[in-house]
């Protein structure tokens, strides 16, 4: 089964994606 990977790619891409919220709202100052 690969849901454990699955799993570990779906975290990492949320934290990029978390990652890339803040710096846009301390970039825009939002």
């Amino acid at each position: 089964m690969r849901k454990c990977t699955f799993m570990i790619a779906i975290t990492i891409l949320c934290l990029f994606i978390g990652f890339g919220t803040a710096s846009a709202k301390d970039t825009f100052k939002v």
